[in-house]
């Protein structure tokens, strides 16, 4: 059991796929997948990378096919291996991992392939403009660590403990860090800073790295 069982960090997003999947056991699945959403370009404490790997774990029941350039909507639970010289490492233990395609309003005014599924064809021309790119949802509850104010933002990091994988009935979990920005606008400008070592919820999207207390020692 964790030594924090009251914190999680909750994912979801529009995922792609970018190698064919491994199976190292059974049906359980090893993805590489990245993710394209929007960024803020304006704030200089993020970095905002032109996609964002993350590595996705995934119980194949159904024996669904990923196939390489494929659009996926996956939820789950997120996991962040931290490094002091390298980018985190962004881990999904997936409990939905579905072949993603939107159709548009009155979709039926809009001619479209007798044989076109559901999941969509991943080699036609238009189907990225079917399937926009996304910032990934996160949901979830942690410590307060600590504070900042840089370039008209305020910042505060959390420390979080989720769960990694089970492995022969046991569970592995992962402490990181996240960083929550409240930018200077009508919401948020007059909300304060959680109190220090308190626990919060939090819930936004998320698509940058953050340089600020991201190794940052409990208090």
């Amino acid at each position: 059991m964790s030594h924090s069982p009251n914190t999680f960090c909750s994912f979801s997003c529009v995922l792609e796929i970018v190698q064919s999947p491994s199976s190292p056991c059974g049906n359980s699945l090893e993805i590489a997948t990245c993710m394209d959403g929007t960024v803020y370009s304006d704030v200089p404490t993020l970095s905002n990378p032109d996609l964002i790997g993350i590595r996705v774990n995934y119980f194949n029941a159904s024996k669904n096919d990923f196939p390489v350039g494929s659009l996926v909507f996956c939820q789950g639970t997120m996991t962040v291996l931290e490094s002091v010289s390298n980018d985190p490492v962004l881990s999904v233990r997936a409990t939905s991992l579905l072949r993603y395609y939107t159709l548009p309003p009155f979709f039926f005014q809009f001619s479209y392939s007798s044989t076109y599924s559901c999941p969509g064809d991943h080699t036609a021309v238009d189907y990225y403009e079917k399937c926009p790119p996304q910032n990934a949802s996160v949901s979830f509850v942690g410590r307060v660590i600590a504070t900042k104010t840089a370039g008209g933002c305020r910042f505060f990091s959390v420390q979080v403990t989720a769960c990694k994988h089970r492995d022969s009935g046991e569970s592995s979990y992962e402490t990181f860090h996240l960083v929550c920005l409240m930018a200077p606008d009508i919401r948020w400008g007059r909300v304060k800073f959680p109190s220090m070592n308190s626990y919060v919820q939090a819930m936004g999207n998320a698509s940058y790295y953050s340089s600020f207390l991201c190794f940052a020692d409990p208090i």
